[in-house]
């Protein structure tokens, strides 16, 4: 719950920003907000991928789908702050 709420919240903070800017008022930058964004939809496909390894059986397939959660979530956010910072 914390993370769609961070990622909704964080979308309208975005949305609103960008909307003042397009009519020439200076509020805030966007992208410091989309960082934002970004950490909510982390903790909700962590979420998700704490169900998913739960269900496992395996010990090794836990590990296996734990690491590649891991990797997939540190890739994202890698690009998301390459594109933010650029």
């Amino acid at each position: 719950m914390v993370g769609g709420a961070s990622a909704v919240l964080a979308a309208v903070l975005v949305s609103l920003a960008r909307f003042n800017q397009r009519r020439g008022l200076s509020v805030g930058q966007p992208w410091r907000d989309a960082v934002l964004v970004q950490f909510g939809w982390s903790l909700l496909i962590f979420a998700v991928a704490v169900v998913v390894v739960h269900r496992l059986r395996s010990r090794q397939a836990r590990r296996t789908a734990g690491e590649a959660i891991v990797a997939v979530l540190g890739a994202c956010l890698v690009v998301t702050l390459f594109f933010n910072c650029g």
